[in-house]
């Protein structure tokens, strides 16, 4: 019978390991979604400068394209003609919307970047800062945060991943 029961309790020192094992896996899944989260919220600030840049881009397209119109209206007005007013009108109307958008979009992401700073500045180590301030407030690519840095692809990957992790307490907050 003391050798059923040795069993036994082996047994049951296997299956709480195996759920302690288990519940480090469930953990690690959690921590892997807050990861995954945090580099959703500070690539934030990346989207919204891209959303930036290409709304510069439209102004400069709708300018041309004002331009054009009032080349025309103005060889028009001399002929008596009507209605390419109307196109440039257009174009400065959409011109305004544009730079209003981009006026708020560089509010947001003035906002936003103070708060990564922020985040960023409690970050103990050296290496991870310096990771973080290149990826996402300069918004520079993890490759060409590698070759600043003069380390390999996967290093600045594994670097960015253990930098996320040490803030993750401050950004939970």
């Amino acid at each position: 019978m003391s050798d059923f029961r040795a069993n036994t309790d082996k047994k049951r020192k296997i299956t709480r390991t195996k759920d302690e094992k288990s519940e480090d896996k469930i953990m690690r899944t959690n921590d892997m979604g807050n990861l995954r989260n945090m580099k959703e919220y500070l690539n934030q600030g990346l989207f919204i400068d891209k959303r930036i840049d290409a709304n510069k881009n439209k102004i400069e397209y709708y300018r041309g394209r004002a331009e054009l119109a009032a080349n025309i209206f103005s060889a028009e007005k001399v002929r008596g003609g009507t209605g390419a007013r109307s196109r440039m009108e257009d174009c400065m109307c959409k011109i305004d919307e544009l730079e209003k958008a981009v006026a708020r979009d560089l509010e947001k992401l003035a906002v936003f970047k103070a708060k990564i700073e922020e985040i960023v500045s409690r970050v103990k180590r050296a290496e991870y800062r310096q990771v973080l301030e290149l990826r996402y407030i300069s918004g520079k690519t993890l490759q060409q945060v590698a070759d600043e840095t003069g380390y390999c692809y996967r290093h600045v990957t594994r670097l960015r991943n253990k930098a996320l992790e040490s803030i993750a307490p401050d950004w939970l907050d």
